[in-house]
């Protein structure tokens, strides 16, 4: 396999072009991340809640943070690009992010024309060449092609979630900010000034799953970006807030299914 691997600009974590001589196949495991994978060549298949999802060329997958999903091609060559990303992000793709943010359990297949497809992953492959003048601008520019106009075709058949109240925007904006940090539930809870178990309820009914595991999960899409760029396990634990190194390594096989040094070797 040959990949080409690009980290991005937050919220956007990382993009991958992945290209297979051979069939192959993963195990199940989880990305604490969005995940969208589009097929360039060849045909790939998905395993995802009991079923098995085939993606042809010029289609794409996407799948929401923690789903736990297996990933293989039967064909002699196959070649993909995916990104990762934390969360859709407001202020540039605002009807994407009322929709989608914060959703759970959900996946969404379709198509996007291969030419497009490609044309974005020689943008990106200039990049790591060095052939772009503004490389940090340009990856952000590339990254919201990739997703916005992937998904164009989708967005208007999904349902609007309910707004989220400001103060709870608020309270995830503080962990996105903190994910370095030794916080918890006390300190989210006292930005509202609520209780711990108020503000946990709260919490959850809104966003669907508790504080803590919503915060972890974070914590581990920015420890996945951390290893891909080459940072040691104990670096990357202590980068996000984990503290030690054995609680960080079973938090991240919990999430993901896979050790940290397993993750680094299957990506997609």
């Amino acid at each position: 396999m040959n990949i080409l691997h690009l980290e991005l600009i937050p919220p956007f974590l990382w993009y991958d072009e992945l290209n297979f001589s051979s069939p192959y196949s993963s195990s199940y495991h989880t990305h604490p991340a969005w995940q969208l994978t589009f097929s360039l060549e060849g045909v790939f298949r998905f395993g995802c809640q009991g079923e098995i999802l085939t993606v042809m060329p010029g289609e794409w997958i996407l799948f929401s943070p923690a789903l736990s999903h297996s990933a293989g091609s039967d064909s002699s060559s196959s070649r993909a690009i995916q990104i990762f990303f934390t969360n859709f992000p407001i202020p540039l793709l605002p009807e994407f992010a009322q929709r989608l943010n914060f959703r759970r359990s959900f996946r969404l297949t379709g198509s996007w024309d291969p030419a497009r497809g490609r044309e974005l992953a020689a943008a990106f492959q200039g990049i790591a060449c060095g052939r772009s003048h503004a490389p940090s601008a340009m990856k952000n520019i590339y990254s919201l092609q990739f997703v916005s106009e992937a998904l164009e075709a989708k967005i208007a058949d999904l349902p609007s979630l309910k707004e989220l109240p400001g103060e709870l925007i608020k309270v995830l904006t503080f962990m996105e900010q903190n994910l370095s940090s030794a916080v918890g539930v006390p300190d989210f809870a006292a930005l509202l000034g609520l209780s711990e178990s108020r503000f946990s309820a709260v919490f959850c009914k809104a966003i669907g799953v508790s504080p803590m595991h919503y915060f972890n999960e974070l914590r581990l899409s920015q420890a996945q970006r951390l290893l891909l760029a080459g940072e040691s396990v104990k670096e990357t634990a202590l980068k996000t807030g984990f503290g030690s190194v054995s609680f960080f390594c079973r938090k991240f096989k919990l999430y993901t299914g896979k050790t940290p040094g397993a993750f680094v070797e299957e990506q997609i």
